[in-house]
């Protein structure tokens, strides 16, 4: 399934968005992030060591997602 930013722009799979989006994704199908935990962007953005604008976008598109 393609991938859109909250701009509804395609993220290419190579991008940093994509790749945050695909990191966070990943740890909550594992279950390594708790259903119901809160996700401080500060803190995924520091261990990441990205900005918080990809961790942002990929929280909101992983939120329509209903994860």
């Amino acid at each position: 399934m393609a991938q859109y930013n909250e701009g509804g722009e395609f993220m290419k799979k190579d991008s940093v968005e994509h790749q945050v989006y695909t990191h966070i994704k990943t740890a909550i199908l594992a279950r390594k992030l708790a259903p119901g935990k809160q996700l401080i962007e500060n803190r995924i953005s520091n261990s990441l060591k990205v900005s918080r604008t990809p961790i942002r976008n990929a929280l909101k598109n992983l939120a329509l997602e209903g994860l």
